[in-house]
C-alpha cells in the first residue's frame, strides 16, 4: 500500500506482493493458504489505495483488505471442513484487525514520510484545500476579487489536468495559491479595486509594472513562510513565466517616444513552467482576459482562449514543459467548457410596469399588492 502511494504505481506493489507471498509461503512450511492470503490482501490493498484524491481512500482500503483477508482464510477453512465456531470468530476478528491496522499504519507512515523527506503527499494537498487555511482565508478577506478569480482558475485547471492525465489535485491546489502574493497590495490589482479611480493613474508605468510583477515574489515568500509543498511553490514561481506586462510596457513606450525602453523591467523574472501542472495554471489565467473582454458568444470565448494559448506557445513560454499540441487542444476544450458556464449570456429581466402609482405584474402576490401600492403612493 505504501509503494502504491509513494510511487503512484501499483505495478511495483503487485510484483513485490507476489514475491513476498511466495517467500512467506515457503517459510511458513510451503503453505498455499498463507501465500494466497498474503498475495490477495496485498494486491487488493495496493489497488484500492491507488486513488488517493480523498482521505477516505484509506478507510476504503482497510475495509477491502479486511474482507479479502476473511474470504481468503475462510475459503481454506471451509474446504478443510473446519467449522469450529470459536476459531472462525477469532479468524474473523483477526482479518478485520489486520485490515484496519494496515490502513492506519499506511496512513501514519505516508504522512510522516512526506514531511520528513519533503515528498508532497495527497494528505498535505487536501489539507491545503480547506478554506480555513491561513493563506486562503487571508486572500478571501483582503483580496476578494482575486479569491474569486482563483476559484474559477482552479476549476479550469483541474478539468484540464484530468483531460491530459496530469496531477489534477496538485494542479487545483497550485491554482488556489498562485496569486497569494496579491494579498500584500490587493488594491493595485484591477479585480480588487472598489473605487472608480485607478491607483495606477498616479504612478509611472515602470513603477506600476514592478508592483504587478512583485506579486510572484511576494507569493513565493509567503509560501515558504507557511512551508507549502515545493511543487506548489514551483507553480507560484512559474505561473507567469517570463511574460511581458504588456499594458504598462506599451504605456511607457507612448510616454517616452524616441527613447529606448528596457523590456526586461516589464517582464516577469520566471522561470518558465517546467511541469505540465505549472503550465496549465499559467494557461488558466486566461480567465482574467475572458472576464475583461466580456465575450457575447461561445465562439468569441473560444477564440479568446485559443489566442491566449497560441501567444504563450509562440513566445516560448511552454518550451520547458512536456505538453504536446494535442494536450493544448484538450486543455483549450476543458477551459471553454468551464468558462461557458461562468460567462454565459443572461436574460435581461423586464422591470415591473407602474401604472398610476400601482405596482402591476405577476411578481407581486395578490395579498401584498395593495400595501405595496400604498407605499408607492406615499
Amino acid at each position: 500500500m505504501l509503494l502504491a502511494l509513494l510511487l503512484a504505481d501499483t505495478t511495483v506493489a503487485v510484483v513485490l506482493t507476489a514475491t513476498l507471498s511466495v517467500a512467506l509461503g515457503i517459510i511458513g512450511g510451503n503453505s498455499l493458504e498463507f501465500a494466497t492470503f498474503v498475495f490477495a490482501s496485498g494486491v487488493i490493498g495496493a489497488l484500492s489505495i491507488s486513488r488517493r484524491e480523498r482521505t477516505t481512500a484509506f478507510v476504503r482500503a482497510g475495509v477491502f483488505v479486511s474482507f479479502t483477508n476473511l474470504v481468503a482464510s475462510m475459503a481454506f477453512r471451509l474446504y478443510d471442513g473446519t467449522y469450529d465456531l470459536i476459531a472462525l470468530s477469532q479468524l474473523t476478528a483477526a482479518a478485520f484487525a489486520n485490515g484496519i491496522l494496515s490502513a492506519s499504519i499506511t496512513f501514519a507512515i505516508f504522512s510522516w514520510v512526506g514531511r520528513l523527506f519533503g515528498i508532497t503527499t495527497s494528505i498535505q494537498l487536501l489539507e491545503l484545500a480547506r478554506p480555513t487555511q491561513p493563506l486562503l482565508k487571508q486572500l478571501a478577506l483582503k483580496a476578494p476579487g482575486t479569491y474569486h478569480h482563483t476559484l474559477i482558475v482552479a476549476n479550469m485547471a483541474e478539468q484540464a489536468a484530468e483531460a491530459i492525465g496530469a496531477d489534477s489535485l496538485l494542479t487545483r491546489i497550485g491554482a488556489y495559491y498562485h496569486d497569494i502574493g496579491k494579498t500584500l497590495r490587493p488594491y493595485f490589482f484591477i479585480e480588487n479595486m472598489t473605487e472608480r479611480e485607478n491607483i495606477h493613474d498616479r504612478l509611472d508605468p515602470k513603477t506600476s509594472a514592478q508592483i504587478i510583477i512583485s506579486h510572484v515574489r511576494d507569493g513565493l515568500e509567503l509560501a515558504r513562510r507557511q512551508k507549502l509543498p515545493v511543487e506548489v511553490q514551483h507553480i507560484i514561481a512559474q505561473h507567469h513565466g517570463t511574460t511581458l506586462v504588456s499594458f504598462f510596457y506599451q504605456q511607457a513606450r507612448q510616454r517616452v517616444e524616441g527613447r529606448e525602453i528596457d523590456e526586461a523591467e516589464f517582464r516577469y523574472p520566471g522561470p518558465r513552467p517546467r511541469t505540465r501542472e505549472a503550465a496549465i495554471v499559467m494557461l488558466a489565467d486566461v480567465e482574467a482576459a475572458v472576464r475583461s473582454a466580456h465575450p457575447a458568444s461561445l465562439e468569441e470565448t473560444e477564440r479568446l482562449v485559443r489566442q491566449f494559448i497560441n501567444v504563450r506557445l509562440v513566445s516560448g513560454e511552454l518550451d520547458e514543459c512536456d505538453l504536446t499540441l494535442r494536450d493544448l487542444d484538450r486543455i483549450r476544450e476543458a477551459f471553454v467548457s468551464v468558462l461557458k458556464g461562468v460567462f454565459h449570456p443572461r436574460i435581461q429581466y423586464p422591470t415591473e410596469p407602474r401604472e398610476q402609482g400601482r405596482v402591476v405584474g405577476p411578481l407581486v402576490a395578490p395579498s401584498v399588492r395593495e400595501p405595496v401600492a400604498d407605499m408607492a403612493k406615499e
